[in-house]
């Protein structure tokens, strides 16, 4: 018995939806869900085509009226079989280094302010509290203290650079899938000000729903760590109150060392999983990051 083909299509939104029968598209038609700019995509076609230029899709019908309101609809990548969601190719992440680079930038920076604050009250004297009868000037801060605070600067930078690859990486594992953004967009748009502000929830919060979308779409990946998109969520709200409250600040970075390790666990599942899968390529070298 021959299986009746069936197709996928885009949504209002321009959200892969389906598969359907051939007959369900005519439903949907007649419901008013699928127009004659509707978007559709059936085994053997090599790229998505509006319904009406798919001979005997769909009844000829007369074209209504685009609405000027409505999503526009972007491209949208071909539907992949259940068992068959091509992985990219991505290097594991390693968690540990980037917790790490936080705590030791974090302990290197306050032992350079604490030894710069003894400093300073070792020179106080109470007699002399402005140092108008002092010969010599000690209030200068000591090699050391610099040396402290300058390489904490730079563990935390690269623990923050750290954090960017890592998510280049996790956008990159959802790309087959449908994704929203690109990974490139993802990170590249973090660092325009003001506009990233809104562009946290689109790298953060938009990608634990689209990670949980992607796994739950596709056999092959429902054995995946799904991801708390509340956290997600909550990270980027209070990274904004966080500018205005600190305590809110604080909260925001720990959701922020809470997401990452989801991140990370999604990125080092979908490494392994390419690995143990004989049809895809290996990847060579080892990754300290």
């Amino acid at each position: 018995m021959t299986t009746e083909k069936q197709w996928f299509y885009t949504d209002s939104a321009g959200q892969q939806a389906g598969p359907v029968s051939a007959d369900g598209l005519r439903q949907l038609s007649a419901a008013g869900t699928v127009s004659s700019a509707t978007l559709v995509w059936s085994e053997g076609m090599a790229e998505w085509t509006p319904a009406t230029q798919v001979p005997g899709l769909l009844p000829t019908q007369t074209t209504a009226a685009g609405n000027p309101y409505a999503t526009p609809q972007t491209s949208v990548t071909a539907p992949v079989s259940h068992d068959d969601y091509p992985i990219p190719e991505v290097k594991r992440t390693n968690y540990g280094l980037f917790i790490g680079t936080f705590l030791f930038g974090f302990i290197l920076f306050m032992a350079g302010f604490v030894m710069m604050g003894l400093q300073d009250s070792s020179s106080y004297d109470a007699a002399d509290p402005y140092g108008l009868n002092s010969s010599t000037t000690t209030s200068e801060p000591s090699v050391a203290s610099i040396v402290l605070l300058i390489v904490g600067g730079l563990s935390l930078a690269f623990g923050g650079i750290l954090g960017l690859v890592y998510l280049h990486r996790a956008w990159t594992v959802i790309q087959p899938g449908g994704a929203t953004t690109t990974p490139g967009k993802s990170v590249g748009f973090l660092f325009i000000p003001l506009f990233n502000l809104y562009w946290y929830f689109i790298a953060y919060w938009k990608w634990s729903q689209d990670w949980n979308r992607v796994t739950a779409s596709h056999s092959k990946l429902v054995a995946a760590p799904k991801a708390k998109e509340g956290v997600f969520l909550a990270y980027p709200i209070l990274n904004i109150v966080g500018s205005l409250v600190s305590i809110a600040g604080i909260a925001g970075l720990v959701m922020y060392f809470i997401l990452m390790k989801q991140m990370c666990n999604a990125v080092n599942y979908m490494h392994d999983l390419r690995l143990s899968n004989p049809s895809e390529d290996k990847p060579g070298g080892l990754s300290l990051y």
